[in-house]
Order: C-alpha cells, then structure tokens, then sequence
C-alpha cells in the first residue's frame, strides 16, 4: 500500500510527516519504533510512572480514547489493541502525544497543508539519519526484514559503495 510522506526542512534537520492526523493509519513499524523509545518495546510496560504499556499512555488518555473497550490499562492490552488506542489518540493529538520520541523518530504533524501538497508517493517508508545511525541501528530500530544489508541495497544510490558510512541529513527508504 502507498503512504503520503511529506517532507520540510526546519532549523536544520529533515522531518517526515507520517500519516498527520486523520490521514489513516500509521505503519505497524512505526509503532513498534515508538515503543521501542518509549518504553524499551516492552509491551506490557507498568514502571509506576503514571504511564502504561509500550507507548507509556497515562490511564485518563487511555479511558478518553476508548481504550476501556479493551482493557483496563494500556499494560494489560495486546499491542495490537495498544495501537488501536493510539491511533485514536494520534488522530486528535497528532505525533505530539509523544512530544521525546516523536522527534527523536523524526514524526511530525503539519494540520492544514494540502494532502498532496510536497507529496511524494512511496513504497517504503522513509528515515532521515540522525548522528550515531548506522545501518544495523536502523535495521533493527524499524525491523526490516534482511536487516541492515536489506536497507543498504534499498538505499545504495543514496549511500555510496561504503555502508559503513551514512551521513545524517540523508532520508533512506525502509523497505
């Protein structure tokens, strides 16, 4: 399936707009990626902190966003449940739900730009390497099937004949 991702350029970094607020759902890989960030993948995540499951939801977003239908917290849910609820949650709060990891995945919202306004149509979804990426990290971060040397023959034009060196600043397509 295509996925609209739209790029700008602020204050020096990239970032990419992954299905903004009301635009469908939201790759798998990328909710796996935020809950790797979120609470280390753990799915089942309760550390005390007011915040529950793999993408550490506090239990009154949780209840505002249906997730009662489900469980009683987002720790005792399925992922896949979890992702449900999130997809609520990002429909009417945006990426900005997860303000750290939302930016340290390079996830933006951009409400009232055109859908194909600076659209590109992509069979992958994108990543723009941020300093301390290597292949493998990212391989592993967004699970791609064949690990790293998959992403590297994916993205060999944009690399170079070294996959050793990727440089931040470049966008790379997860196949």
């Amino acid at each position: 399936m295509l996925r609209r991702f739209l790029a700008s350029t602020t204050v020096g970094s990239t970032l990419l707009v992954a299905a903004a607020p009301g635009a469908g759902a939201a790759p798998e890989r990328l909710w796996d990626a935020l809950a790797q960030c979120e609470s280390g993948g753990d799915w089942q995540a309760n550390t005390g902190n007011g915040f529950y499951g793999g993408l550490q939801i506090s239990l009154a977003t949780w209840e505002a966003h249906h997730g009662l239908d489900f469980a009683a917290r987002p720790d005792l849910a399925p992922r896949a449940d979890q992702i449900t609820v999130a997809e609520h949650i990002r429909d009417t709060q945006g990426w900005d739900a997860w303000p750290h990891c939302s930016v340290q995945l390079g996830l933006g919202d951009r409400q009232g730009e055109e859908d194909g306004a600076a659209a590109a149509d992509t069979a992958g979804d994108g990543y723009t390497v941020q300093p301390g990426d290597t292949l493998h990290s990212i391989a592993d971060r967004f699970a791609v099937e064949g690990g790293w040397l998959a992403l590297y023959r994916a993205n060999r034009e944009q690399i170079g004949p070294d996959p050793g060196h990727i440089t931040p600043g470049t966008v790379l397509v997860i196949p």
